[in-house]
């Protein structure tokens, strides 16, 4: 398990939870998920596994963070849960954001964090030998055929490309 923590937006718990790889989760010690994020999570298998597992913490909004998380949405044009994760992130002081969303994306990246998604996650999860190579094709091809994220073969095949390089 990794010392890193991460604020999380609904794409990578739902897009894991949807091909049965959520255990791929453990690559952070904490993972902070903002309220509106979780409002926005419509499965309950999703939101009980979130409040059950002790590596996230829901992150409730406070009245005074509210008009930044507000403001934030109106500059960028994103929801109010995408906003309440790139503050989340300001103020856990996480330089990581988990999203699918590739607008959240190019903020997050705008203002010095680093997004990762369901694949990137799959990828470290192999790195770290928490999915083995085979494991971890096979979920590459569950997200693109079985998972309601809109991913590309291209994308899925570069990914596979990184998981044969890699040592062990």
């Amino acid at each position: 398990m990794q010392s890193e923590m991460a604020c999380c937006d609904t794409g990578p718990p739902f897009h894991l939870h949807e091909i049965g790889r959520t255990g791929c989760f453990s690559i952070f010690s904490k993972i902070y998920v903002p309220g509106p994020v979780l409002g926005e999570i419509s499965d309950n298998r999703i939101t009980d596994f979130i409040q059950r597992k002790k590596i996230f913490e829901v992150v409730r909004l406070r009245q005074a963070d509210k008009v930044s998380v507000e403001y934030t949405a109106l500059k960028f044009a994103v929801s109010i849960a995408d906003a309440s994760v790139i503050h989340c992130a300001r103020a856990k002081g996480s330089k990581v954001i988990l999203t699918d969303d590739l607008e959240l994306r190019e903020i997050a990246r705008n203002r010095g964090l680093q997004p990762v998604g369901s694949i990137g996650m799959l990828l470290r999860s192999c790195r770290e030998k928490i999915l083995s190579k085979q494991e971890t094709l096979a979920s590459l091809d569950d997200l693109l055929v079985e998972s309601s994220l809109f991913i590309t073969p291209g994308l899925v095949n570069k990914a596979r490309d990184s998981v044969r390089e890699f040592k062990g």
